[in-house]
């Protein structure tokens, strides 16, 4: 039977650390890399469908995290809703009081230049 190819780094060391013949592959047969330490790993390229692949995966996880799509729960549909409404709200009234402070300042410019 032939050892698995290993493509990550990371895996790579792990293998060659537990390749000697006391450790082994369930098939008692021990695990190699695919390439010889002196050698580079062969780049890994990714097709289009990879990549379309990827995106589709990080739009249904967002959707997800937002509480929408197939990964959406009612819980995090509730929790996100909240959220939403808690900072709207924070935002209009931080506006509000914006608006009349700004008005409070205009009228005593105003009031200061007829008494002076």
């Amino acid at each position: 039977m032939e050892a698995p190819i290993i493509r990550s780094p990371h895996i790579q060391e792990l293998a060659a650390a537990f390749s000697s013949e006391e450790h082994g592959t369930l098939q008692g047969e021990p695990v190699r890399p695919a390439w010889s330490s002196a050698e580079q790993p062969p780049p890994q390229v990714e097709t289009q469908t990879e990549t379309q692949q990827d995106r589709t995966t990080r739009l249904i996880r967002f959707l997800g995290f937002l509480g929408l799509g197939p990964a959406g729960t009612v819980h995090r549909k509730s929790l996100v809703r909240l959220i939403w409404n808690l900072s709207w709200g924070f935002l209009q009234v931080c506006f509000f009081t914006y608006l009349m402070t700004y008005d409070t300042i205009q009228h005593i410019r105003l009031l200061l230049s007829l008494l002076c």
